[in-house]
C-alpha cells in the first residue's frame, strides 16, 4: 500500500522543503505507543519517511502534554532498525521536536491541534502537539490536586517552539506557523453549569479572555474554546506576524466524509484511535 495515497498532502509554506501529511480514520489507527503489535503503524511510518528521502524518523511521546520541545538528540532511545533506509528515534516525553533536513517526524493526535513552524530560507522545521494543557495549563478543583491556574505565556509550547528560531537567530518576521487538525471551537465546550467542573471551567474561560482575547471563547456560557485562536494569539504576542499564521479549518469532532462517516478519530466522541500528522524536511 502506498501510504501517500491514504493520507492527505498539505503544503502550506511556499518555496519550502517542508512536506506535511495528515491521516484520519480511513488511513488507519495511528497510535504509535501502546498499540496492538499486529497493527503497529511503525512500518508504514518508516515507509512514508523513506518516500520523502528521510533517513531518520522522530517519534516524540506527546501524551503527557508537558510543553517540551526537543531536538533529535533529545530522543535518546534509538529503536531497532525496522527499515534498511530509515532509523527511528523515540524514548522521550515531549510535545514537540525540531526536524532537520533529511528527517521526518510523526505525531499521533486525537483532538489536540498540531502546529508546524518554518522560517523562510531555513532547512528545518519545528512541529508540536498543542493541546489545551500545553497552551494554557490546567484548571482543577479535584481532591488531592489543589487549585490549578493557567501557565505563563513563556511556558506554553508555542513559546518553546518560537525559542527554537530565536536560538538560531531567525528573524521572527520570517517565521510561518501552520495549525492542522484539532477540534473546532464549537465542539470544545467547558460549560459554566457543569456540576463538577463549573469552577475550573469558569477560571479557564476568564484566563483565556484576559490573556488571549474574548474571541477565543465563542460562547461564554458553554465555554466553547477555540484552540486555533489561542494559538494565533500566542504567536502574535511572541512576535510572529498574524498574516504568517494559518490553519486548515479541519474539525476532528465533526468533519465527515462524502458517505457521512466521520473523517477523523476524536477523543470527544470517546474514540481511542489517533490521527497522524507527519512532517518531513526534504534534503537540499
Amino acid at each position: 500500500m502506498n501510504i501517500k495515497n491514504t493520507c492527505q498532502s498539505l503544503r502550506p509554506f511556499r518555496d519550502s522543503p517542508v512536506q506535511i501529511f495528515v491521516g484520519g480514520r480511513r488511513s488507519g489507527d495511528w497510535r504509535i505507543y501502546n498499540h496492538a503489535e499486529d497493527s503497529n503503524p511503525l512500518m508504514k511510518l518508516a515507509a512514508l519517511a523513506a518516500s520523502c528521502d528521510s533517513t531518520e524518523l522522530l517519534l516524540p511521546d506527546v501524551r503527557p502534554s508537558n510543553g517540551l520541545v526537543v531536538d533529535a538528540d533529545g530522543l535518546s532511545e534509538l529503536m531497532p532498525r525496522i527499515s534498511d533506509l530509515v532509523s527511528v528515534r523515540t524514548g522521550r516525553e515531549a510535545d514537540g521536536v525540531i526536524v532537520e533536513e533529511g528527517a521526518s517526524a510523526a505525531l499521533a493526535t486525537g483532538d489536540c491541534p498540531t502546529v508546524v513552524m518554518w522560517a523562510e530560507g531555513q532547512g528545518f522545521a519545528v512541529v508540536a502537539h498543542a493541546g489545551r494543557q500545553s497552551l494554557i495549563g490546567s484548571f482543577s478543583d479535584m481532591p488531592g490536586v489543589g487549585l490549578m491556574t493557567g501557565k505563563r505565556l513563556d511556558q506554553s509550547v508555542i513559546a518553546r517552539m518560537v525559542a527554537c528560531f530565536i536560538r538560531r537567530k531567525c528573524a521572527l518576521a520570517s517565521v510561518h506557523a501552520f495549525i492542522t487538525l484539532g477540534i473546532g471551537g464549537p465542539s470544545f465546550s467547558h460549560s459554566m453549569s457543569h456540576p463538577d467542573f463549573r469552577g475550573a471551567n469558569g477560571r479557564m474561560i476568564g484566563f483565556v479572555r484576559t490573556h488571549y482575547g474574548k474571541s477565543c471563547i465563542l460562547d461564554t456560557r458553554e465555554g466553547t474554546l477555540s484552540l486555533h485562536r489561542v494559538i494565533k494569539a500566542q504567536c502574535a504576542l511572541l512576535g510572529i506576524p498574524r498574516k504568517n499564521v494559518v490553519s486548515d479549518g479541519f474539525d476532528t469532532a465533526t468533519d465527515r466524509e462524502a458517505d457521512d462517516s466521520f473523517r477523523w478519530w476524536s477523543n470527544r466522541r470517546g474514540e481511542k484511535g489517533r490521527n497522524l500528522v507527519f512532517v518531513s524536511v526534504m534534503p537540499s
